[in-house]
């Protein structure tokens, strides 16, 4: 793997979209990301990036549409299946072929960025808005009904991102090769996004490698007009781990004394992750967590090792689901059992819930369960309960037709990802054989932590995590069996029956603990209200290399709960090896997870939690030799501008705020002495200025006549607001604090308050004046 930098500076103001507007106000806004940033989506850069590069590569094959440097672009860039003009012999023998190229967003820098995402006041002045209107193609005349406001990134920005080539096994010339055409594309990039045909858009992108001159690039294109002759094979779609390839085996069963190693996952989401749950229509919908079948093939390639391989089909290594991280560990599917009355408060507002499994709810309101969501273990009887989901983006992308350079049905046009967002933290759990762990040396744990990639679309836009490791956390109590097997489903199930025929239920449970624990076990009807609460899950997946549907999955869904009793002696110990290894098939996969007698499980009544006050964010703001000063004194500039703007409108139409700031009041000075005022204040432009303006205001004491129609208050709230630099401040309410705020830059505030000093005396007397004189004639 070779990964550089991505510098994209845009040169002029751009628009990347979302497709949608702002009833009344924008009728297209750009595309934000979770700070409220704009940004270049990945899949934006990547295309444009490819198209560059196809164009490079026709010169390069002297026009030939297929072309050997054609064929760099496909092991660059992936296959384009949906394509039209893709063709489609051999793609369900072989498959698709992946990208090499893997393209991240396009942010801005870190400390722009941090110190925009923390002065919410700013983040408007990032964009502008720019109106345009539709000509009649007839005519040549704007249409009417067709004026459009479309909001506009700023230019003058750098965006940052990162690329990374697979290029395991290459030779050099390959990797030379690869590079050159990389490094001509992006030379060839000069525009992105909406309205590029029309000035927007323009930027210029470098790339960090260790030779980026162009130069040098185009030189080694002279001296070898075509790429290295040695085909690169095309990279099989199977990893080291074949889903669905993994037995349960009986291996957990015979080694009860190969005691199991136990170490935490911490997955950070470094982009949004979607973990595709469904496609409904063109929408496709994430899980709320991370299933393990997308965690184990990556933990697999990073161990590197036949042995970590043989230990999951046998069985020896088992990985949970990465779910969400509440209170620093792990979270559970809530338990089903947990119900409250429609309408009222729930967990995640702070309500209070019935556990059905041990009191009775019945009665005439209508209970309501949570279908969603994780809980943290109870430790030391610590309640309220702790109960989160994780935050979910919804982002639309659409396919290019290269014809008609517009979304069209026949490349897949159109279509909607959901996915949880960047920076959620998610936990899993890895379950090791003491025996294996030992077979894989002293820095297996080391070569499990780093980046990796996961989920749908984990080239672009999406997937992009960092896997950290740590000690697992102690176990949490256990209630007294008490003659009950209380069981809780942390992770879906798969179970057969007798016949070996996929089951479902309950009796499925009973039938595979009994075998596990070695005791009866029947329905707990006696004890609880009901004994079982539980639904079915179905699990649906795609064979990427066959290009067909996987059969569907179906078993006991996460959060179900059962209450048994036991017929027996229950072995404590046995308990521990059956939660470690689980139950049913593809437990190294994150299926059969349970939990017995949890401490959850026995409580009547349970609490959510309170909500809590949002901590405070101390700023620390850019310097003058930081690298993006001038683009952060380019926001805050336009935040102070559009708030002097605000707030000199505001005073100049109350009639209150006119006498306050000016002293307006009554039929004197007329409009033709506002509009003799409004022309002098006009122009000052600088401090230098002062003398002019001031210089009219005593002109005025010296005339009689004048004099009379300009009150004492007036010339002297007009004087005041000339000489003194703070009181136009004041009134704007920009001064200390009001104005800090806006400020980006430490010396942002003085700075700003000597240079648009004359703008903002413009706004308030102009405006203010202009508001009087149309009183006096009866305007407002």
């Amino acid at each position: 793997m070779t990964t550089w930098s991505v510098n994209v500076s845009m040169l002029s103001d751009w628009h990347i979209g979302t497709g949608t507007g702002r009833p009344g106000d924008i009728d297209r806004l750009v595309r934000r990301d979770r700070d409220g940033l704009p940004y270049v989506p990945a899949k934006t850069l990547t295309g444009t990036w490819r198209d560059a590069c196809e164009r490079a590569a026709f010169a390069l094959d002297d026009g030939m549409p297929s072309g050997p440097w054609a064929s760099w672009v496909e092991v660059l860039f992936g296959t384009q299946a949906g394509h039209p003009d893709q063709p489609g012999g051999g793609l369900r023998e072989r498959g698709p072929r992946p990208a090499s190229l893997s393209v991240r967003p396009a942010h801005f820098a870190g400390a722009l960025r941090r110190v925009v995402a923390e002065t919410p006041a700013v983040r408007d002045a990032v964009t502008i808005v720019r109106p345009g209107v539709r000509i009649d193609p007839i005519s040549g005349r704007a249409m009417e009904d067709h004026l459009r406001f479309v909001e506009h990134a700023r230019g003058g920005c750098e965006l940052r991102t990162t690329a990374t080539l697979d290029d395991g096994g290459w030779d050099e010339d390959q990797r030379q090769s690869a590079l050159a055409l990389l490094v001509v594309g992006a030379s060839l990039l000069d525009r992105l996004g909406g309205k590029r045909r029309r000035g927007a858009g323009r930027c210029s992108v470098r790339l960090g490698i260790e030779s980026d001159r162009l130069g040098e690039h185009l030189t080694w294109l002279r001296n070898h007009p075509a790429p290295s002759n040695q085909p690169l094979p095309h990279p099989g779609h199977d990893p080291v781990y074949k889903r669905g390839d993994l037995a349960a085996g009986p291996a957990n069963q015979e080694r009860s004394s190969d005691k199991w190693e136990q170490v935490e996952l911490i997955v950070t989401l470094d982009t949004p992750l979607c973990a595709s749950a469904a496609i409904v229509g063109n929408v496709v919908v994430t899980r709320d967590h991370v299933p393990a079948t997308l965690l184990l093939p990556a933990l697999l390639r990073a161990l590197g090792s036949s042995v970590a391989e043989r230990a999951a089909r046998a069985g020896d290594l088992v990985v949970s689901n990465a779910t969400l991280g509440i209170s620093g560990r792990q979270g559970w599917a809530i338990p089903r059992c947990l119900v409250h009355p429609k309408g009222t408060l729930d967990l995640d507002q702070g309500g209070t819930m019935t556990n059905i499994l041990v009191a009775s709810a019945e009665g005439t309101l209508q209970m309501k369960a949570h279908r969603s969501g994780h809980v943290a273990p109870i430790s030391r009887q610590r309640l309220p309960l702790a109960f989160d989901t994780p935050e979910r983006l919804v982002a639309t992308h659409n396919v290019i037709d290269d014809q008609v350079q517009r979304p069209t049905s026949d490349v897949g046009g159109v279509f909607t990802m959901e996915a949880i967002a960047e920076g959620t933290v998610l936990r899993s759990r890895l379950r090791i054989r003491q025996s294996v762990a030992d077979s894989l040396g002293d820095d297996w744990l080391t070569r499990l932590a780093g980046p990796a990639a996961l989920g749908r679309s984990k080239k672009d836009d999406y997937g992009q995590v960092t896997i950290t490791t740590g000690g697992a956390a102690p176990a949490a109590p256990r209630r007294p069996a008490d003659g009950r097997l209380r069981v809780w489903v942390l992770s879906d199930i798969l179970l057969r029956d007798q016949r070996l025929r996929p089951a479902f239920g309950p009796e499925a449970m009973a039938w595979t603990l009994s075998e596990r624990l070695g005791v009866g076990l029947r329905p707990d009807t006696d004890a609880s209200s009901r004994w079982w609460v539980g639904v079915p899950d179905r699990v649906e997946s795609w064979h990427q290399r066959w290009q067909l549907p996987r059969p569907s999955l179906v078993g006991i869904a996460a959060g179900s709960v059962a209450s048994f009793s036991i017929d027996g002696d229950l072995d404590e110990a046995l308990l521990d090896e059956v939660e470690d290894a689980g139950i049913g098939e593809r437990r190294a996969e994150g299926f059969g997870r349970i939990r017995f007698n949890d401490v959850l499980l026995s409580e009547t009544t349970v609490e959510g939690p309170r909500p809590s006050e949002p901590d405070a964010v101390n700023r620390r703001l850019l310097a003058a030799a930081d690298r993006d000063h001038d683009m952060a004194r380019t926001i805050e500039r336009a935040a102070w501008r559009a708030e002097i703007e605000r707030s000199s409108t505001l005073a100049a139409v109350d009639p209150l705020a006119r006498r306050r700031v000016l002293g307006f009041h009554g039929s004197k000075p007329g409009p033709s002495q506002l509009g003799a005022l409004r022309t002098v204040v006009s122009r000052l432009r600088s401090f230098a200025d002062r003398p002019v303006v001031l210089g009219w205001i005593r002109d005025i004491e010296r005339v009689g006549n004048r004099r009379a129609e300009w009150p004492d208050g007036v010339r002297r709230f007009l004087t005041s607001l000339v000489e003194r630099d703070d009181d136009v401040w004041n009134v704007l309410g920009l001064s200390g604090e009001g104005g800090r705020r806006l400020c980006l830059t430490d010396d942002g505030y003085d700075a700003l308050r000597g240079d648009l000093w004359a703008e903002a005396v413009r706004a308030v007397v102009v405006r203010a004046a202009q508001a009087q004189a149309d009183s006096l004639r009866g305007g407002i």
